[in-house]
């Protein structure tokens, strides 16, 4: 083989000298001891050593040979170093044999594991609390003894847990739970009311939901029947109570009245001609005529009535005559007429 070859593998290798005949003169052997380098090839980066140390902590790094000399690209010499920054070392080292191999060690900076408490959790009154420290994490344990991800508690005050994450990262985190009441109390005990009327029935205060047992999901429900009823109600805090509401029916005074003058001047007394009752009607029709026995105003509604008015002109004082139909609640159909005065 020439005698300038390269060669990459142990062994033993022989050269011919020739003379300036052309003829070979000299034979020599030579062994060759190839060396690899510990680590990895010579002059190469042949590894990424991943590391790291938890927050506010630090790192060894130690090479996995031992080596004649070393040279960290922080300007360190020594076989090992110490780091609290993350990044990237390198490491050139260099063997008894002067075969040199770079290693490089990419190192991490970890968090600490937080737990997901939201600093102060609230415990409605006769109720439990479940805490969840949060998952993905290699160990709790609480100062209740759990090693469960979450605990419950029917008392206020502190817990706090221990986390490890998976980078073996510990700390501790408290979370403080306050109790606070429960709706309660929010409806009158009962109302009365005419058995022929309903009447409206809300809860005292402002609440985020609303459960009536009739269904409604309104704050205000308006009761025609009397009986029992129950309100749920869930409070901006989550917090729930239920509360009872009794409507006691009662017998009223049942009547049906026409006066028999009016004065629209404006003043908001006896400015308008319509009956006084009491109870429910239902047929109600009434019909106004003027003297000549033209018909000038009529409604089907009980509560509007006569303003004195047609076609917003003024009507003169005078007499009038009306005629009115109606039924009060279980009674008979009745057609009443008669006179009004109209006066100013």
């Amino acid at each position: 083989m020439p005698w300038d070859s390269a060669v990459n593998a142990a062994g033993t290798y022989v050269h011919h000298y020739t003379n300036v005949n052309g003829c070979d003169s000299i034979v020599e052997s030579f062994t060759v001891n190839v060396l690899i380098p510990n680590g990895g090839s010579v002059e190469a980066r042949d590894s990424t050593i991943e590391t790291g140390f938890c927050q506010n902590g630090f790192a060894i790094l130690i090479p996995q040979y031992d080596f004649e000399s070393y040279l960290w690209n922080n300007g360190e010499t020594s076989s090992s170093i110490t780091v609290n920054v993350a990044g990237t070392y390198a490491l050139k080292a260099t063997d008894k044999f002067g075969c040199v191999t770079i290693d490089t060690f990419v190192v991490a900076a970890y968090q600490f594991p937080v737990a997901a408490f939201k600093g102060t959790e609230t415990l409605c009154s006769d109720s439990t609390k479940v805490l969840d420290a949060g998952a993905n994490f290699t160990y709790y344990l609480w100062n209740t003894g759990s090693n469960n991800e979450t605990v419950e508690t029917d008392k206020p005050g502190k817990f706090w847990v221990t986390l490890t994450n998976d980078h073996n990262c510990t700390t501790t985190d408290t979370v403080n739970v306050v109790q606070i009441q429960s709706p309660a109390n929010f409806l009158v005990p009962d109302i009365t009311k005419c058995a022929y009327k309903s009447v409206a029935a809300a809860p005292a205060g402002d609440f985020s939901i609303y459960n009536w047992s009739t269904g409604s999901e309104t704050k205000s429900i308006n009761i025609s029947s009397g009986g029992s009823y129950w309100l749920k109600v869930t409070d901006k805090n989550g917090c729930t109570g239920m509360d009872t509401i009794n409507i006691i029916d009662s017998t009223c005074l049942e009547y049906f009245y026409m006066p028999n003058a009016f004065s629209p001047n404006g003043d908001r007394l006896n400015d308008i001609f319509k009956p006084a009752f009491a109870g429910p009607v239902s047929g109600y029709h009434l019909y106004i005529y003027n003297r000549w026995g033209k018909l000038i105003f009529s409604s089907e509604n009980p509560e509007k009535g006569w303003d004195g008015t047609v076609q917003s002109l003024p009507q003169s004082i005078g007499t009038y005559i009306w005629i009115c139909s109606y039924q009060l609640d279980g009674q008979p159909a009745y057609t009443q007429k008669g006179t009004l005065t109209l006066i100013r």
